[in-house]
């Protein structure tokens, strides 16, 4: 419920309320041990980095990203792997929104992905999909490459 309310607030265009969401969600719970809160943590500070990305803060969004990954790199359980390769991955995105090229790509790789020469399809579509297409036709990597 409390990712949901973010989410409402991204939806009426409400930005400081959204991140202060995602605040509220961190301190109330950033020390719990639950399996289930850690989660919840980890895709609440993925969110306050999309939103800082969103905002045009890649900067903040970086250290937000790596942020996840500092803190639940080494933990275990079916979710936060699952979160790590998340954050690594919009690092990536926020990296070359930065113009960092090449610590983007290195953020990308640690996430498991390398990056293609054409666009590439998963199945089934999946929302990882939407974001390597998304990066994909912004970026000027494949420029690079040639």
């Amino acid at each position: 419920a409390r990712l949901r309310k973010a989410d409402a607030w991204d939806t009426l265009g409400k930005h400081s309320e959204e991140l202060e969401q995602y605040d509220q969600i961190t301190r109330r719970f950033g020390d719990a041990t639950e399996p289930e809160l850690r989660e919840l943590v980890a895709r609440s500070l993925i969110g306050k980095g999309v939103a800082l990305s969103q905002a045009g803060k890649a900067e903040d969004a970086i250290a937000t990203f790596r942020g996840v990954v500092g803190r639940f790199g080494g933990a275990e359980g079916p979710a936060l792997p699952e979160q790590v390769a998340l954050a690594l991955f919009n690092a990536g995105v926020a990296l070359m929104q930065a113009g960092k090229l090449g610590e983007a790509i290195a953020a990308a790789e640690a996430a498991g992905l390398k990056w293609p020469s054409e666009p590439v399809e998963l199945r089934p579509q999946s929302k990882l999909q939407a974001l390597i297409d998304r990066a994909f036709y912004s970026s000027p990597i494949d420029a690079e490459a040639e």
